[in-house]
């Protein structure tokens, strides 16, 4: 894990899961699992990506939560902090309630 990932799960909680399909850092949020995913390009900028995961009637549903195109930016971390962003917003959109 990056300084930067680091310093971004360091205001969440981070989780560590026995099951296989979680990572050690995923981020909990109202009852779903949040696993910033930056994505590099060629030319040295971040996408925003997250997946969000949750456990729905003992099955695992996994969403994946993407920047538009030509949404980018010049750090991993800034990239990081949009893609929890746009998780929390999905989360909030698509949740029951």
């Amino acid at each position: 894990m990056t300084k930067n990932r680091e310093r971004l799960l360091a205001g969440d909680v981070a989780h560590t899961h026995e099951e296989s399909d979680m990572s050690e850092t995923d981020i909990e949020y109202r009852g779903h699992f949040i696993n910033v995913q930056a994505v590099e390009s060629d030319d040295n900028q971040w996408r925003p990506e997250a997946v969000v995961s949750i456990y729905r009637g003992g099955a695992l549903q996994k969403t994946i939560v993407s920047a538009p195109i030509g949404v980018v930016y010049d750090s991993e971390e800034a990239a990081d902090t949009c893609a929890l962003a746009m998780a929390q917003n999905w989360i909030d959109d698509n949740a029951p309630r």
